[in-house]
């Protein structure tokens, strides 16, 4: 059942990744940046970390929640920080779209739940004529172009910075609200399978602890 629901989520993005290539980047001149669409600003992490993780708290999203997730959401952290942490970081929402700009830099992923994300994040809000579902789409198509561009001597770096700067395609908001219609049923359908994804899991889990 995993790999089946699994399945039915790549298929679903390499169908996005499709009919977004198709709209937006084949044989479009780019001239704008993201921040003309976006604002973007970094997460911010106490110091030193480990005096602020707790047991139960705050999720507290690292990299690696992401690295290995086939979905486009984020539903649970492995970590917490606590409140006197949390007042030293930046707080995300459910929808939020949030960009990796440090370790594995370059993944976008749409928040699930509320949490706390470190130095080590980008966060994207008051987006104008796109949508988070656009530009999320445009992250997965630019994320080697971007990681191009990002420094670091041993972890790549992904300045802010660089992400404001970096080249949009030319577009209309007839385009955009086009596409939105199109997109946003598939998203829904792609939250639906990750939910399902979640709850299989749980059952799971508690049969293997009653039993085993």
């Amino acid at each position: 059942m995993f790999a089946t629901i699994t399945l039915q989520n790549d298929n679903l993005l390499e169908f996005l990744d499709a009919i977004f290539v198709k709209k937006f980047l084949n044989s479009c001149k780019q001239k704008d940046t993201i921040s003309d669409f976006a604002e973007i600003t970094r997460g911010a992490s106490p110091r030193p970390i480990s005096k602020y993780i707790v047991p139960t708290g705050r999720p507290w999203v690292k990299i690696s929640d992401v690295t290995s997730l086939t979905s486009p959401f984020l539903s649970e952290t492995k970590e917490y920080i606590s409140e006197e942490g949390i007042q030293n970081s930046r707080t995300v929402e459910p929808g939020d779209l949030i960009l990796s700009n440090s370790a594995t830099p370059g993944i976008p992923i749409f928040m699930d739940l509320e949490a706390s994300v470190h130095d080590g994040w980008l966060i994207i809000r008051n987006l104008k004529m796109i949508s988070k579902e656009w530009l999320y789409l445009y992250f997965r198509q630019m994320r080697k172009q971007l990681v191009a561009q990002s420094n670091g001597s041993v972890f790549n770096n992904l300045k802010t910075q660089i992400v404001k700067d970096f080249p949009m395609p030319l577009i209309t908001q007839a385009e955009v609200d086009n596409f939105q219609q199109i997109v946003a049923p598939i998203f829904g359908d792609l939250k639906a399978l990750h939910h399902e994804n979640i709850q299989l899991k749980e059952i799971r889990d508690c049969l293997l602890s009653r039993y085993f």
